[in-house]
């Protein structure tokens, strides 16, 4: 079974129907879409972002299990799904889904994220799954629509979470040689650039967050449009300071999924999130994993679209193996 991956469309949605066109011709039989389908802004433009998406998933026939990451609002990228999922009946919502069965393996899903640029989607271990409205004395759970009428009766939500706990998953892994974890996110792996959670970003001292590729464009050119000429690294980095930012290159992967994934025995996990390491792939002790061999162990970014990035999980009787595709 050739499972198609697309993630991190994030400028190009109406590219995702020549993408699904490609997979389809390489094979794919299913698809998984894995976060970062959906954009926070404008609500009329964040539920377009999302529709647009996946009205080419709906209508390519395929099965395919979709899941939000770390940019999808509840009534942006929700409202959608919800209306879409029942149109068309090849679009499995997995908010609602913890599990999949196929060809002897078992796809345990964790939607959400632990890093947010507007989502509202989070995956962690410290309170249970469910949805939360955040007030100035903490998350409350929405048990019932009574309870959410009381909080916005007294004027206390202050925004909305849907929460998702690692440790549900638990009891759904019977087999950990045969169990696939797929979350937006990755787990840790501390082996620099190899690594699949490997990013390259800026901060502040107000927890802003910047890809650094972005903000290094930006100094770049701003240099080029008043000087006329190119910058050194080291003017990067002393430009971003005056302007209180801090370059960091290092492995940003959810230390508990790590655990999970360890204290369990999972020996295959896929992701996406952290662009600067799409399509890499390593094993438990960060050695090289080759593609379209079976493989022991497989931790693998199945990289992000907006790059031209695509990826195919293949699982049989055989195992498990992958392949990286383009655009």
């Amino acid at each position: 079974m050739k499972l198609g991956l697309i993630s991190d469309v994030h400028h190009s949605p109406e590219h995702v129907a020549r993408g699904i066109q490609k997979l389809r011709g390489l094979g794919v039989e299913r698809l998984i879409l894995n976060g970062d389908i959906g954009e926070a802004g404008e609500l009329e433009e964040s539920q377009a972002f999302s529709a647009q998406i996946l009205e080419a998933v709906g209508q390519s026939g395929l099965e395919s299990y979709v899941q939000p990451g770390s940019h999808e609002t509840l009534s942006g990228y929700g409202v959608i799904v919800d209306l879409l999922s029942q149109k068309y009946g090849n679009i499995i919502d997995m908010t609602r889904e913890s599990a999949i069965d196929i060809a002897g393996h078992r796809l345990l899903f964790l939607p959400g994220s632990d890093a947010h640029s507007g989502g509202e989607y989070h995956v962690g271990k410290d309170i249970s799954s469910g949805r939360y409205a955040l007030t100035e004395n903490g998350v409350v759970h929405i048990d019932s629509f009574q309870t959410l009428q009381i909080l916005l009766h007294d004027k206390k939500v202050q925004g909305m979470i849907q929460y998702k706990n690692i440790q549900d998953l638990v009891s759904l892994v019977e087999n950990p040689e045969r169990s696939i974890a797929l979350c937006h996110v990755p787990a840790l792996f501390p082996i620099g650039q190899r690594g699949v959670d490997f990013a390259y970003f800026a901060t502040n001292a107000e927890g802003g967050f910047i890809p650094g590729y972005v903000l290094e464009r930006q100094i770049h050119d701003l240099v080029v449009k008043k000087e006329g000429r190119e910058v050194s690294r080291e003017e990067l980095d002393n430009i971003a300071r005056q302007n209180g930012y801090t370059f960091h290159k290092k492995n940003v992967g959810n230390k508990e999924l790590r655990q999970f994934l360890d204290q369990l025995g999972i020996r295959y996990a896929v992701n996406g999130h952290t662009h600067e390491s799409g399509h890499h792939a390593h094993d438990r002790n960060g050695q090289s994993v080759p593609e379209y061999v079976p493989a022991s162990e497989l931790f693998w970014n199945s990289g992000c679209f907006d790059q031209g990035q695509m990826g195919i999980l293949s699982v049989d009787t055989k195992g498990v193996s992958y392949q990286n595709v383009r655009l």
